[in-house]
């Protein structure tokens, strides 16, 4: 599992425990396909992507986002617009607040 930050994107203030979320649920031994999973700031702007490797690591990930507040938002057509598989969003951002300039 790797993760980069979106250069000119501003981090929410839990990013430090997110990517300590990130480091928990990678696995060395993990196979399968990669799943690209976005993580929204509280501007509803993607700010980090993550590669997963498996299904066993995305779940691992989806639970350690989930214990932290953030919310799977189940809007197909922005995932795929963004090039993600999933997309959360940190506790402050709701869908109602989006706008078009990611």
């Amino acid at each position: 599992m790797h993760t980069i930050r979106v250069q000119g994107v501003v981090p929410p203030t839990i990013d430090a425990q997110i990517v300590d979320a990130i480091s928990r649920a990678g696995s060395a031994a993990s196979r399968g396909p990669t799943a690209v999973i976005g993580i929204r700031n509280t501007e509803g702007r993607v700010y980090r992507l993550v590669h997963t490797a498996g299904v066993a690591e995305s779940l691992a990930l989806a639970a350690g986002l989930e214990r932290l507040g953030l919310v799977d938002d189940p809007a197909e057509f922005d995932k795929a617009r963004q090039g993600c598989d999933s997309i959360f969003s940190v506790p402050d951002w709701h869908p109602s607040q989006q706008d078009e300039g990611y």
